[in-house]
């Protein structure tokens, strides 16, 4: 799974909305989201850093808890699952 780089929500669901509309994942651990500026609450992730075991991301949130998410890459299409079951996909730009 190779996360480097940048991509936008493909997600569309209740669950979802807390979640940035696009993310850039960069080489050096760290990444920058960015929320739709039209949403009621601020997304989980904003700046921060991950890191990547196997099937498992773990990025830290606008709070500054380090949050693990199950993940899988197919096809420029990126899945994460959160600890409460809410999944989102993101799309290679």
């Amino acid at each position: 799974m190779n996360l480097i780089g940048n991509w936008q929500k493909t997600t569309v669901s209740e669950c979802g909305k807390k979640y940035p509309s696009a993310i850039q994942f960069k080489p050096n651990g760290l990444y920058e989201a960015q929320g739709d500026p039209k949403a009621a609450v601020h997304p989980t992730w904003d700046v921060g850093t991950f890191s990547q075991q196997h099937d498992t991301v773990s990025l830290s949130t606008s709070n500054d808890a380090v949050i693990d998410y199950q993940a899988s890459e197919e096809a420029d299409t990126l899945t994460f699952r959160d600890p409460e079951g809410c999944t989102v996909t993101y799309r290679r730009l």
